[in-house]
């Protein structure tokens, strides 16, 4: 969330943004938009990679120190 801050601080001042999608050119209801949907994709794919390892869908190797105690 800082680096976003920091890309419409710059895109305000120089007009440069690294993506489309966060150009404030475009208006900050859209980047605003874009922000949110890009943070709630992120939440949700990292809750499904949880609990798939929670339900052993995903196998998780074990740490080598953890093998070597074997």
């Amino acid at each position: 969330m800082v680096w976003v801050v920091v890309v419409l601080i710059r895109g305000g001042t120089d007009g440069w943004a690294p993506y489309p999608f966060l150009n404030p050119a475009t208006g900050y209801g859209l980047v605003f938009t874009y922000v949110i949907g890009l943070t709630v994709l992120t939440i949700v794919t990292a809750a499904v990679v949880w609990l798939m390892s929670r339900l052993q869908l995903l196998k998780v190797q074990e740490p080598l120190s953890a093998l070597a105690r074997e």
